[in-house]
């Protein structure tokens, strides 16, 4: 979604028209990605009729709401119908997990890169739209990286940062 803009760019000036339904997409599998693979551990915990009729209420809801949204949104009104399914979904699997398996989605070490990606959202959007995608994408990958090193990354989270570095400077 940063680069989105400027990516959507380089086919041709009609494709940026896209960049709002790019994010609002994207969002929807951000939210997706922040539930884990939720729906593969309902089925691998012997309860594949609860993932199945999950798969049916998210089918039968996006349905619904591309109806009811997309004769007056357009393929705007689609995203925003499918990234609400989405959300909607996972996180009835993820109650649906803790009430079967009594474990949860996270633990508090996911509240620091949380905290930091919402704050180099509103700072990476502001800057967004006072000065465009060129400004935004480094201010919300610094300001990401300065709030995540500001709360004390984890030692796993340091430990894979250093690996990943020695492999780099290889």
């Amino acid at each position: 979604a940063l680069a989105g803009h400027i990516i959507l760019g380089i086919f041709g000036p009609e494709f940026q028209k896209g960049y709002i339904v790019l994010c609002v997409l994207a969002g929807g599998q951000a939210v997706t990605a922040l539930f884990g693979a939720n729906g593969t551990l309902i089925t691998m915990t012997g309860h594949p009729r609860v993932n199945l009729a999950n798969s049916v209420v998210l089918g039968l809801g996006n349905l619904g709401l591309n109806l009811l949204l997309v004769p007056r949104y357009g393929a705007l009104g689609a995203a925003c119908a499918a990234a609400l399914s989405w959300a909607v979904v996972n996180a009835t699997r993820a109650v649906e997990i803790w009430l079967i398996l009594k474990i949860g989605p996270w633990d508090r070490t996911i509240l620091k890169p949380l905290l930091a990606l919402g704050i180099s959202i509103l700072l990476g959007g502001g800057a967004y739209y006072a000065s465009g995608p060129w400004v935004a994408t480094p201010v919300g990958l610094g300001a990401f990286a300065l709030v995540w090193w500001g709360l004390k990354p984890e030692p796993e989270d340091t430990d894979m940062l250093k690996r990943a570095w020695g492999k780099l400077r290889r």
